[in-house]
């Protein structure tokens, strides 16, 4: 099976355990399994994620930038590429931006990552998985009041286009004017990356064994 034909099969299969885990008004789904060894001390780009008509611009970039920040402070990734050099990356290399535009989008709204397109941006960027987070403000017909929120975040190996982790939050916002939606999403982001950091921490064992093998223990 192609790349792009297991992640169409992977998706659909993420879908059907979402609906059943996302019934409810506010909640959560993970992923699993995670593999902790395919993300912890690679090196990492965040993707651009597509925006959501009802999120707002300013929130939307504000958020993005949250993730940046976030993910360039974690000591568990041993280097971060963000927007902007990507950005960089890709001036003057027609062929790459669109590359990396179709796998933007195909990442952000179909919900699966296109191997060949994965690959030219590995390669490209010098980087070992790529980075989703973003956020979506949808009415709900099921809520008793107001509308969802949610924010999703994704982790792919890059090479491979293997989905890593991902992990998709929803929330109901009562009243869901600008404000109320902007303080939602950034809470529901703050939740998300902190799931994120927690997933690719090293865990006890591993860090014993990390200072054990420091003082030539091992």
């Amino acid at each position: 099976m192609s790349g792009g034909g297991s992640g169409r099969a992977l998706a659909v299969v993420l879908c059907a355990v979402s609906v059943l885990l996302l019934g409810a008004c506010s909640t959560s789904s993970e992923y699993r399994p995670v593999d902790f060894d395919a993300i912890y001390k690679r090196p990492a780009a965040v993707v651009a994620a597509t925006r959501s008509g009802a999120i707002g611009e300013d929130v939307h970039e504000e958020v993005l930038r949250q993730a940046e920040r976030t993910l360039s402070e974690t000591p568990h990734l041993s280097r971060v590429v963000t927007r902007a050099e990507v950005e960089q990356a890709l001036q003057g290399d027609p062929e790459l931006r669109t590359a990396y535009d179709r796998f933007s989008d195909t990442f952000s709204v179909a919900g699966f990552a296109d191997r060949d397109l994965s690959r030219k941006l590995a390669a490209a960027l010098d980087v070992e998985v790529l980075i989703l987070v973003q956020v979506y403000h949808t009415p709900c017909s099921t809520c008793q009041g107001g509308d969802q929120l949610a924010a999703v975040g994704a982790v792919v190996e890059a090479e491979s286009a293997r989905l890593l982790w991902r992990y998709h939050l929803m929330e109901n916002v009562g009243q869901p004017d600008a404000e109320a939606v902007a303080q939602g999403v950034h809470e529901l982001a703050d939740e998300l990356l902190t799931a994120l950091n927690n997933t690719i921490r090293p865990k006890w064992h591993r860090m014993r064994f990390e200072k054990l093998a420091g003082r030539g223990l091992s």
